[in-house]
């Protein structure tokens, strides 16, 4: 069966929701990106802000690496709205502190990414979204 290496970060590090979305093959680990942001500026479908990671000199952001099967990806996809505000893009493994990881540095770890004429920077989430962020991390 063909994986997918996913880096996960906001809502989807709490591990409760993203198991219940898709199947996950294994925990990878801990990914640091040194020079990344967190932010809560993409435009949800309910008028909220949502998670987002963009480059930001001198900040720090984290995630989790999660591999799950292809036909997984297509669900999140869906779930999360590739094509509707987010994209997907392969990270630098190169750029990003992977040591807690189990990765090698050779694979290809894609995130979703908010396009830019999906934020706002006004934006403010909502409490409960806020607080599956907060316990995920």
């Amino acid at each position: 069966m063909k994986t997918i290496f996913n880096l996960a970060y906001g809502s989807n590090l709490h591990r409760a929701r993203i198991e219940a979305r898709v199947d996950i093959q294994s925990i990878v680990g801990v990914v640091v990106l040194p020079n990344w942001g967190l932010r809560f500026h993409k435009i949800g479908g309910d008028g909220s802000g949502k998670c987002n990671l963009g480059k930001a000199t001198g900040e720090v952001a984290y995630g989790m690496v999660y591999e799950f099967s292809v036909k997984d990806k297509s669900l999140l996809d869906e779930i999360e709205g590739l094509g509707h505000g987010y994209e997907n893009i392969a990270l630098p493994l190169n750029e990003l502190d992977i040591s807690q990881s189990g990765l090698k540095g050779d694979e290809q770890v894609v995130a979703y990414i908010a396009v830019d004429s999906d934020i706002d920077s006004k934006l403010q989430p909502y409490d409960w979204y806020h607080g599956f962020v907060r316990q995920g991390a």
